[in-house]
């Protein structure tokens, strides 16, 4: 009988072994030997190739339903909004526990490429009518998911992420984005050590863009703590794209309002 690092180096084999496997699975079979290591992951290409094949690994649907990492809810039936320092009752998600992962109809994560299903992609799930869709505007009128950059750190972003979205300006719905629970988690952390370590609330003098962020005005810094012409237009946390002028967010809202983004 055949080894199993004899089957695993037959590459026809490997492909049709990586369909039954998650991606975190297929990993660590590459790190039980050298041998395995070679045939999976020498090549980035070709561990690419397998772990397109790969199943969804069910994490994210755990995580709702025991309300892990970004579902955690404190034990509470009302949930603390960091952003605009209230609390509400949190939504319940009637159908959780009956949701099975559907481990076969898994897609790419749009930032680390491993294979989520729907139920396991991040998402609120609250209905359209109780929370913003797009990651910068809302009714409070609060600054979210924005970030300024200086001219020189504006300009090597923009290089790095031209030509790998459709639209040049950011289109990050909370509905429709493909992205796994961990990514969403590191999104969040980078979002939240920019506001704290690169804005600050009225205290630049002009010196620095600044941006209406509800009742008051907050002042951005580049992540290399340069300060940012005003008339930088700021981008989004998550994708990295601009967003458009901010004088135009008003007719975003507008648009939201009318239903045009759950088309």
């Amino acid at each position: 009988m055949a080894s199993l690092n004899r089957i695993i180096s037959l590459f026809p084999t490997l492909q049709s072994l990586a369909s039954f496997v998650s991606t975190i699975d297929l990993f660590s079979l590459a790190l039980t030997n050298k041998s395995n290591y070679a045939y999976i992951l020498s090549s980035q290409s070709t561990f690419n190739s397998l772990r397109r094949r790969c199943i969804c690994d069910g994490r994210g649907l755990l995580d709702r339903q025991t309300f892990a990492g970004l579902y955690n809810c404190n034990q509470l039936d009302v949930v603390y909004n960091s952003w605009s320092n209230s609390w509400s009752n949190e939504p319940i998600e009637v159908r959780l526990y009956n949701a099975n992962c559907d481990a076969a109809g898994a897609l790419p994560c749009r930032k680390c490429g491993i294979n989520i299903c729907e139920e396991c992609r991040h998402y609120q799930r609250e209905p359209p009518d109780s929370i913003e869709p797009r990651p910068h505007i809302n009714a409070a009128q609060e600054v979210r998911n924005v970030m300024c950059l200086c001219n020189a750190c504006d300009a090597r972003v923009e290089a790095k992420v031209r030509g790998q979205f459709l639209n040049e300006t950011c289109d990050c719905n909370v509905y429709k984005r493909w992205i796994c629970h961990k990514c969403a988690k590191e999104e969040q952390k980078f979002t939240r050590k920019y506001y704290n370590e690169f804005t600050t609330l009225e205290q630049a003098e002009g010196l620095t863009k600044y941006i209406r962020d509800s009742a008051i005005f907050r002042d951005f810094f580049c992540l290399c703590t340069a300060t940012v012409p005003q008339n930088t237009r700021p981008r989004c946390t998550w994708c990295k794209r601009r967003h458009l002028p901010e004088n135009q967010w008003r007719l975003e809202w507008e648009e939201i309002l009318a239903g045009e983004d759950f088309e």
